[in-house]
């Protein structure tokens, strides 16, 4: 290692620096984080150590993202957001825990229904603590070759174990599969034991981050391996109203819109507001009535109670039928129905 770090260059003395920490992982801990922080102090020596490729098809494996900024504070549960802020002082604070013999929180292993924010936690954990985001691209990694996609993912731990980062595995339960699943191939299986030990020695000052929408397809020991296991659910009405005035919906508009859109994730509330601003400038239409109508939608039909009456309302009002039609069609009366339609085009701050 002195030979190679006095002739051959910095890149083969980062190379035998991590390679040393790998091995006192195991045995001391500390020691191991502490050579890969001073590894990762010099952007030289980060710079050397390339984003890994695919061998075959020469593909980057990974997804790099610095420095990341997100446009507004992202809205989470009142227990989801505290234990996020816990993670980052812990990372401010390591320095200090890591004097008293205790770690920050190495791995955190995200669950929850799809669009509910996981993959925004770990983008706002990477931009909180001014560090890369690596994301790693299962289209690639999952080479078909036998034998490669065991490699391809040891190439990508092996380099976020080297950068200072935060590196997100998502879509987790694609590799973290129950070995007990008989209706996948041995590779697969295989790969579950390449992450069981990555997370056991996860080392240095890299936060490992891993996302599933399936949480009941993990194998139970991968549960036990990670330091924190955070569950994000479906946004309630409080949430979903917040995220709307967040995104220039008045306290009235916002509660309106909360009760058509309830139990939906945030991914679909951002592709119908997308939608609704897009109409709005480019056919000179209300932005209200074009929101209300891209929800009603998809929705109408689906939605229950005060929600799917509304929805049920609009639709039937944008095919033209008067409100005592209307009134006539859902069992109101056409005051009540009017009502509704003015509400819903954001004419009203009653009802």
């Amino acid at each position: 290692m002195f030979r190679d770090g006095l002739y051959a260059g910095q890149d083969a003395f980062a190379r035998h620096v991590r390679k040393l920490a790998t091995r006192l992982a195991t045995d001391d801990p500390d020691m191991a984080a502490a050579l890969m922080t001073e590894l990762g102090r010099d952007p030289a020596v980060r710079s050397l150590h390339a984003n890994p490729v695919d061998a075959d098809s020469r593909q980057q494996l990974l997804q790099e993202t610095y420095p990341v900024l997100l446009p507004r504070t992202p809205v989470w549960s009142p227990g989801v957001t505290n234990e996020l802020h816990r993670v980052v002082n812990e990372w401010r604070g390591a320095s200090r825990l890591r004097e008293a013999g205790l770690s920050p929180t190495r791995s955190v292993l995200l669950s929850g229904p799809p669009g509910v924010g996981k993959t925004l936690a770990a983008s706002w954990l990477a931009m909180e603590l001014n560090v890369p985001l690596l994301t790693l691209d299962l289209a690639t990694v999952m080479n078909s070759y036998l034998g490669k996609t065991g490699q391809n993912l040891r190439l990508v731990l092996n380099y976020a174990l080297a950068t200072r980062s935060v590196l997100l595995l998502d879509e987790f339960d694609a590799i973290a599969k129950r070995r007990d699943d008989d209706s996948d191939v041995g590779e697969l299986k295989r790969l579950v034991n390449v992450l069981l030990q990555a997370v056991d020695n996860w080392t240095g000052e890299s936060l490992l981050v891993a996302a599933t929408n399936h949480p009941d397809l993990l194998d139970p020991a991968v549960w036990r391996r990670f330091d924190l296991a955070l569950s994000i659910e479906a946004p309630d009405q409080t949430m979903t109203m917040e995220y709307l005035v967040q995104h220039g919906l008045d306290p009235t508009q916002a509660k309106t819109v909360a009760v058509l859109v309830k139990g939906e994730p945030f991914a679909h509330l951002e592709r119908w507001l997308r939608a609704a601003r897009k109409d709005a400038l480019l056919n000179g239409t209300q932005f209200m009535p074009a929101l209300t109508s891209l929800i009603a939608r998809d929705r109408v039909g689906n939605a229950e109670g005060k929600a799917g009456r509304d929805l049920r309302v609009w639709a039937l009002h944008r095919q033209g039928l008067s409100a005592r039609e209307i009134g006539k069609e859902v069992g109101l009366t056409h005051p009540t129905v009017q009502t509704i339609i003015n509400r819903l085009k954001g004419e009203s701050k009653n009802g």
